[in-house]
Order: C-alpha cells, then sequence, then structure tokens
C-alpha cells in the first residue's frame, strides 16, 4: 500500500545470513559494515506500488508475502544438509529464484532504463521519416498552439539529444513481471539443482541482487550475467549462510560439501552482482573492503544482458 515498505530481499530470507546473536551484518559500498537486522534492510518506501485503479495499490506486494510463505520452510530447513526437499518444495524454490532475480532494484533499473532507450528508438525511427515527422509535428502544433521549430525538433528525435523522465512505474513493474514469468517457466521446467554447503568457520554471503547467472569454460574462466535460456547457463542463489543452490539442466540433487576456499570464490563472484548492499554474518572490515572492489562488476544492459530490446532468455 502507499506508503509502505517494499522488501525486495524477503525478511525471512535475510534472517538466514544472521550471526548467533541474531544481527545482521550490512556492509554497503565504501562504508564501514554496521550491525542490523532483517527486518530494517533492503527495502524501499512505495517499491512495488501500484497506482492503477484495477488494482489494489498493494497487490504486488500481497503476491510476494503468498510466495514467500511457501518457501520460507524448505530455505530455512535447508541450513541442514540432512534435510531432503520434496519435488514440489525444489520446483517452488526454482520459481522463488525467478522472482529473486527480478524483484530488485537493480533489475528494476535496467527495465526502465531499457524502456527509456527502445522509446527514444523508436521517436528517431519516426525522425528519419521527414515527411511523416513534418505531419505529425504540424498536427501537434495545430492541436496545441505554441509554435515549433519543426527540424530542429526532428533532429533532435533523429540524434536522441534529449533527456527523456520514465515516470510510469506501472509500466516498469508490468515488464518486470512478464519477465519474471518466462525465466520462472524455464528455471522449474529445464532446471534441477545441486546443494552446495560450506564447512564450519565459513559462510555464505548474500547481496542486494542475489541470483547469479553463468556460463563455466574448461580453462576456469567464466562469463557472467548470461540468459537463462542457454544451454549451458549456471544459477548460484545463496540460501542462508549454510547452504546456497547451484541450477543446472544436469544437476542431480546432489548435497556437495565444499572447501573454505571455495565458499570463498562463490562469495567474490556474487559480490560482483551486489550494487550498493551485501548483507553477511561477520563484520568483518576485510570482508566489506573486498565487496567494495568487486561490486558492481555485473551492470545489466553494459556488462550482462546486453540486449535489452530482445527477449531476456532468448537462446
Amino acid at each position: 500500500m502507499p506508503g509502505a515498505a517494499g522488501h525486495y530481499l524477503p525478511e525471512f530470507y535475510l534472517k538466514g545470513f544472521t550471526e548467533r546473536k541474531g544481527l545482521l551484518w550490512v556492509h554497503e559500498k565504501h562504508c564501514a559494515p554496521r550491525s542490523s537486522s532483517a527486518k530494517h534492510e533492503a527495502n524501499q518506501q512505495d517499491f512495488y506500488a501500484i497506482t492503477s485503479q484495477a488494482l489494489e495499490p498493494d497487490a504486488l506486494e500481497q503476491m510476494y508475502a503468498k510466495t514467500e510463505s511457501v518457501v520460507a520452510r524448505p530455505i530455512s530447513k535447508s541450513r541442514n544438509a540432512l534435510f531432503t526437499m520434496t519435488d514440489d518444495e525444489a520446483g517452488n524454490i526454482r520459481a522463488f529464484v525467478a522472482l529473486a532475480f527480478t524483484r530488485v532494484p537493480h533489475y528494476i533499473d535496467f527495465v526502465r532504463k531499457s524502456q527509456v532507450a527502445i522509446a527514444k528508438k523508436i521517436f528517431a525511427r519516426k525522425a528519419a521519416d521527414e515527411a511523416g515527422f513534418r505531419a505529425m509535428a504540424e498536427e501537434v502544433r495545430d492541436r496545441t498552439g505554441p509554435t515549433i521549430d519543426i527540424e530542429k525538433a526532428r533532429q533532435m528525435f533523429l540524434h536522441k539529444d534529449y533527456g527523456l523522465l520514465h515516470k510510469s512505474n506501472d509500466l516498469t513493474l508490468s515488464s518486470m513481471l512478464k519477465a519474471s514469468t518466462t525465466v520462472m517457466g524455464i528455471l522449474v521446467s529445464e532446471f534441477e539443482h545441486d546443494l552446495i554447503y560450506a564447512p564450519e568457520g565459513s559462510a555464505f554471503i548474500t547481496t542486494d541482487s542475489p541470483v547469479m547467472t553463468l556460463i563455466s569454460h574448461p580453462d576456469g574462466t567464466a562469463t557472467f550475467g548470461v540468459g537463462f535460456g542457454h544451454r549451458a547457463t549456471e544459477v548460484f542463489y545463496p540460501l542462508n549462510k549454510r547452504a546456497a543452490m547451484h541450477l543446472r539442466r544436469d544437476a542431480k540433487r546432489q548435497k556437495i560439501h565444499v572447501s573454505a576456499d571455495r565458499v570463498d570464490e562463490i562469495n567474490r563472484a556474487l559480490m560482483g552482482w551486489g550494487q550498493r548492499f551485501m548483507y553477511a554474518s561477520s563484520g568483518e572490515r576485510r570482508l566489506g573492503r573486498i565487496f567494495s572492489q568487486h561490486a558492481g562488476s555485473v551492470r545489466f544492459g553494459q556488462t550482462a544482458l546486453m540486449h535489452p530490446e530482445v527477449d531476456l532468455t532468448e537462446k
């Protein structure tokens, strides 16, 4: 509802990354770590507010709350390596990962910028048709009254030499939900998972953009930020400080106990997906410095998901 704080990382989820006393350590890029609680982090005012009168203002927030109630138990239980997910629980979590990928500020900002870029491209195509643009501009001039320098306006649109302010949150959220549905269909129908467990004394972190996609190469390198439709795409999603989900098309639902070095390797990769915040069970300053070095390495439209005008899951 208007005035409500939209949690883009659920409170139950962040609780999985707290220390024994229940404190959540927040590492903000280029800032000293601070202790907080899951309730007070990863939210923005009216983040999912809908203005259309056809829906309740908090309809999207309610939908997210329902999905969270379904997966909260198995995600929490996954901290124990003896816990075995049912088929339904595994499928629900894969669907939840799709929502986790698209509901965060980084992705929503990408959608908004992509919509502005597409609009400018459409206007440029119209401006390229000199006769058509002139007729349209003359119609606008006759209707509104003010004098318009038609050729100056045409050149402005043609060369995209102007700013365009995006004000429709409903349009952005609608596009975000369409992408969520597409990704969800792929993850639920095509992917399986393994669970990766951190050893005692080691822990996974999460960030304000917690879903990582990549393709691993034979030489040990990886390409990050790939679409879900590629046959070789892998997905990492930290479930809590003890367990991370590794999704692949050929995964076998194994429970894999890895070394502390491997956890550190995964954490560093996850940090690159974080844009401003990392959440951890440790307030170690060194951890925060590493995050500041890596944060923002993955930027949608710049170093990842490079083609915003096509299907983001295109093969």
